[in-house]
């Protein structure tokens, strides 16, 4: 139902009964229905400003608390950007570390090779100056003489 249909069931209404009265209390009787009217439709006006107050009141403090999440979101993606970088420089500050330790081990394990060698070396060079020293201990004495030494 439309209000101009509503208006006009409840002027209907409010006149059905006034019929029987006469002209001055059908007046009188309308004029009663009237200032109830005007009274309701002051309440509603006024709960209709006080409705839009609050609408407008709501609005502000959604708008202020979407601001605020802009803000805090930007907060967030800037410490997520940074925090990034931070993890990237990181990761690449490990790998050359580790690059770079894999390259000190392996040049000490070239050296410790070179080591190994020259230690093997040193001691061929021993057993054979100690059989040298055998044999020449050996020539020196002729087979069944008894070992007598100046």
């Amino acid at each position: 139902m439309n209000y101009a249909h509503a208006a006009f069931f409840d002027f209907r209404e409010a006149t059905k009964d006034l019929v029987a009265l006469s002209e001055s209390q059908q007046v009188h009787a309308l004029k009663g229905q009237l200032f109830q009217a005007l009274e309701r439709a002051s309440d509603f006006q006024s709960r209709s400003r006080r409705v839009e107050e609050q609408i407008d009141h709501l609005k502000s403090q959604a708008a202020a608390r979407i601001r605020e999440q802009q803000a805090f979101a930007a907060q967030i993606h800037s410490e997520l950007v940074a925090t990034q970088h931070e993890l990237a420089d990181t990761r690449i500050g490990g790998q050359r570390e580790v690059a770079a330790l894999r390259g000190e081990l392996l040049s000490k394990d070239r050296l410790c090779q070179g080591l190994t060698e020259i230690v093997r070396a040193l001691l061929l060079t021993i057993e054979q100056a100690a059989l040298a020293d055998a044999d020449a201990e050996e020539g020196a004495t002729p087979p069944g003489a008894v070992g007598v030494r100046a």
